[in-house]
Parts: structure tokens; sequence; C-alpha cells
């Protein structure tokens, strides 16, 4: 399963300059890590002007995060969707009784 783990709840900004008209854009992203088959890479979720970040935990993605784009691709969203991934019951922690 891939899994997108987020350590931080930070946005991060960056500003560009348009090649040819010239216009200010501004990006905005939130780190994280993308592990799939024992693989983990550091990524940027693209995230909007306005988007709250995401809270540390780990995080897959549903049939939401798909499109058919405008010439018929299939391919991920720019801005996904996340879910939470659920922690299997054995790993929750316990409650402490008195």
């Amino acid at each position: 399963m891939l899994v997108i783990e987020v350590s931080e709840a930070k946005i991060e900004s960056r500003d560009v300059v348009g090649k040819r008209d010239g216009k200010s854009y501004t990006f905005y992203t939130q780190p994280a890590r993308l592990a799939l088959n024992g693989e983990v890479r550091k990524i940027d979720l693209a995230m909007g002007k306005d988007q709250a970040p995401y809270p540390v935990g780990k995080y897959t993605f549903g049939d939401d995060a798909f499109q058919v784009d405008r010439f018929g691709r299939f391919s991920l969203k720019e801005r996904l969707p996340l879910r939470p991934v659920a922690v299997p019951a054995q790993q929750q922690p316990q409650a402490v009784r008195s």
C-alpha cells in the first residue's frame, strides 16, 4: 500500500515569475515522505492558497484522487485528497485504568 507520511503540519510557499507573461505566482506545498515497496522518498504535496495543512500522521488516497483529464488520460489530481491510514488495534495506545 502506498503511504504518505506528514511529519510537520506546516505549509511552505514559493514565489516565481512567469517567463512568458512576467506575472508573479505563489505555489504552496507541504513536505511529506512517500513510502512504496520499501522505498521512501521526500515529496511536496501541492496545497491550495487557503488550504489547512494536513496534521502529522500517515495517509493514503482513495478513488477520489484519480481523474481522466481533458485528453482522456488517467492521472492523479494535482491536489490529492488524502485519507488517514487506520492504525491496527494492536498498535493503538491502551487507556490507563486507575
